[in-house]
């Protein structure tokens, strides 16, 4: 089944946006996609992360096909 990528915007947090990223690991294209937008931001800074079989949020530092599922967040800025 192909998903495709999804990409959604939590609009309640403001400029400081969530994106969701889902692809199918069966599909080199939609994989290649994923990881092209993966590399895009966190080359940007941004963070990512995965929901473990456990509910808990994992940071991720390299882009795995299998995961299928990615959310990239901003680092805030200012202090």
């Amino acid at each position: 089944m192909s998903r495709g990528n999804s990409v959604a915007f939590d609009a309640s947090r403001g400029l400081s946006s969530m994106i969701e990223i889902s692809w199918s690991s069966e599909s080199a294209h939609e994989v290649a996609a994923a990881r092209k937008k993966f590399e895009e931001y966190t080359r940007q800074g941004w963070l990512a992360f995965m929901v473990a079989s456990d509910n808990s949020n994992v940071q991720i530092y390299e882009f795995e096909p299998a995961i299928e599922k990615i959310f990239l967040v901003p680092l805030a800025e200012g202090g």
